[in-house]
């Protein structure tokens, strides 16, 4: 079921405001853009530069206003990657940007720049959070964990349906992403990725006892252990930050890949070296392998039995 995304920022600073225009018009390093596609982002609403867009928001700031005040806030609109290929974007972007003008006032909603040089397209937004004094007030819409919660619903409802998107799971244990975390939980495991690096060191046995005339090193068993757990351990976090982003579910796809590659190269090591240490050839080691596959599909199976066999005996009983 694809998801209509979003996720806001408060910019309470001209410098946030700055970097947050920066990496907007990618006028500064922005490594999870392919530098090709960047020729395809468009803007949608409002000044075409950063400078005009700085210029617009600060035309509307009030002459005085609180020193920690929010000065714009951010929103970002994405949708589930999948969706994109039904075509729907125009529609759902126009729909987001009049929902925006809808709920701050048209005058508001300073720019909306579309971004199609990521994993999948989205629109960038940035408004004054004026009230209806003519206050600095982001608080009416962003204060708490009930008008976010409210904002979400509203905009799944006006926005995301028409096009065919759903909600997130209302009322769920999961917190409210910023678009900074966003941006950090997509990046990480990336880098995580690229630091796993098994060298052919890592796998020569380790000395695990020194006695006086002879050494006990790792026996196989011990070296794939050891090297698994390494792995795992560097893998985790790519693993967590890459569930929390939906956006960025085929990139979890691509790293589960790789580390079912790299699991798979150990357990091949253990089995290797096992067959050298008891004289077995690789050709019998892998029909081992592949008859272990079979006792557990075989397990499996009765496991499953079992359950549907207890599942009718309760229906039975009752």
């Amino acid at each position: 079921m694809p998801y209509a995304i979003l996720r806001t920022e408060k910019l309470k600073t001209h410098g946030n405001i700055g970097g947050s225009l920066a990496h907007t018009f990618r006028t500064r390093e922005t490594p999870n853009a392919v530098a090709e596609l960047t020729p395809d982002n468009e803007v949608l609403h409002g000044p075409e530069t950063p400078a005009e867009i700085h210029g617009a928001i600060r035309s509307r700031l009030p002459e005085k206003h609180r020193k920690d005040a929010v000065l714009s806030i951010e929103y970002f609109i994405g949708a589930s990657p999948d969706w994109f290929k039904e075509g729907k974007e125009a529609a759902y972007f126009d729909r987001a940007l009049e929902w925006l003008k809808d709920r701050h006032g048209a005058s508001n909603v300073v720019s909306a720049v579309i971004h199609r040089d990521e994993t999948s397209p989205h629109l960038v937004a940035y408004v004054v959070p004026l009230d209806d004094t003519g206050r600095l007030n982001a608080k009416k819409w962003t204060g708490g964990k009930a008008a976010l919660s409210k904002m979400q619903t509203e905009f799944a409802q006006q926005v995301g349906r028409p096009v065919g998107l759903e909600r997130g799971v209302e009322g769920s244990l999961a917190t409210h992403t910023t678009i900074r975390e966003f941006y950090s939980a997509v990046n990480k495991p990336t880098a995580a990725i690229k630091s796993v690096l098994i060298k052919p060191e890592t796998l020569m046995p380790r000395v695990v006892e020194k006695k006086l005339l002879k050494s006990i090193t790792e026996t196989p068993q011990q070296v794939a252990e050891r090297v698994t757990t390494a792995l795992n351990e560097a893998l985790e976090p790519a693993f967590k930050q890459s569930q929390l982003v939906e956006v960025e579910r085929r990139k979890a796809a691509d790293m589960q890949g790789k580390a079912n590659s790299l699991q798979g190269q150990i357990k091949k090591l253990q089995w290797l070296a096992a067959a050298f240490e008891h004289d077995l050839t690789e050709q019998q080691v892998m029909a081992l392998v592949r008859r272990a596959n079979e006792y557990r599909a075989e397990n499996k199976q009765q496991r499953q039995n079992a359950k549907e066999q207890a599942r009718k005996g309760r229906g039975r009983t009752s």
